[in-house]
């Protein structure tokens, strides 16, 4: 089974979605630590082009046990984010750039469930439950959208090997 590849499959998307349509021209693919550092969103100001898609390249996650069968997972949180710039209080347009970022985004959800059923992309063990998202904004140049947030599980080699580890303390003589 391959694993899912998160940078590698939004990067992909962003290239391939015709709504975003990223290019090395336009930019509109971006990576980020979390919500409060974008980089690489602000120093690409101001030719960064609007819908783009901002994914966080931390890791965090969790690790599972599935059916308490000792087929160890570990259970990264992918969150990515789809954003529209809106003008300065006019909160019709912020109100319109959080609807069109979450339909774009729901074209990427809708991606990810095809590429599950069709066993593609390491997408097999995408949790359908764990799919969430919020609004957010402002972010960077008067930018607002939706930040989604779901989970991909892989096996987690959790074993103890023997050679991993210094013999038991011995006292010096």
């Amino acid at each position: 089974m391959d694993s899912f590849d998160f940078i590698g499959y939004m990067r992909d998307c962003a290239i391939r979605l015709t709504d975003i349509r990223h290019d090395e021209s336009q930019p509109r693919f971006f990576r980020i630590s979390g919500i409060s550092q974008l980089e690489e969103l602000l120093s690409s100001l101001p030719q960064a082009h609007t819908p783009a898609l901002l994914v966080e390249n931390n890791t965090d996650g969790r690790v599972g046990d599935a059916n308490r069968s000792d087929n160890f997972l570990d259970i990264p949180y992918h969150v990515f984010y789809v954003i529209l710039k809106a003008a300065i209080n006019d909160h019709d347009a912020i109100q319109q750039a959080k609807r069109e970022s979450k339909r774009i985004g729901f074209k990427i959800l809708g991606r990810m469930l095809h590429d599950r059923r069709n066993y593609a992309h390491g997408l097999v063990m995408l949790n359908f439950d764990s799919i969430a998202y919020q609004s957010v904004g402002p972010l960077g140049d008067h930018c607002y959208g939706t930040m989604f947030s779901f989970t991909v599980s892989n096996g987690a080699d959790l074993r103890y090997h023997e050679a991993d580890w210094l013999p038991e303390f011995q006292p010096l003589p």
